[in-house]
């Protein structure tokens, strides 16, 4: 997570007042590595948090739930439940999702934001899952 958080600006999202502000694209996918597009203002009731960043909805692919333009807050370190939406990070990149449990082999489920398509990947595979915490309607 060390490594993931480095790439999201530690020391300049949630504790300066400013969110690292990442673009995903019409798959729902986001590449961290290429960085931030943009700082946003950190709303006035997540002050005191630290580490949270924002993602612009790119694409139509989050419909009805989140349109395009919309702004999504991600909270490393706040706890995943079944149902949440998640910013997934696997060494593949990272990709938004519903977090739908855990499978009888162990593995993570996790489906699409706009339809029943499902995957399932091993735990081991998977680097984080930060919690979608909020949404800015464009």
């Amino acid at each position: 997570i060390e490594e993931v958080l480095g790439v999201v600006e530690v020391g300049e999202t949630g504790t300066a007042g400013r969110l690292a502000c990442y673009l995903s694209d019409d798959q729902n996918n986001l590449n961290m590595d290429d960085g931030a597009i943009e700082k946003l203002e950190l709303p006035s009731d997540l002050a005191g948090l630290k580490d949270v960043y924002a993602i612009k909805a790119g694409g139509s692919n989050m419909e009805p739930r989140f349109g395009v333009g919309d702004t999504l807050i991600a909270h490393p370190f706040e706890p995943v439940r079944e149902g949440d939406t998640v910013v997934v990070g696997t060494a593949k990149g990272e990709m938004i999702r519903h977090f739908a449990g855990v499978s009888k082999k162990d593995r993570f489920i996790f489906t699409c934001l706009n339809g029943p398509s499902k995957q399932e990947i091993d735990r081991a595979s998977v680097l984080f899952r930060h919690r979608i915490i909020r949404s800015i309607y464009r």
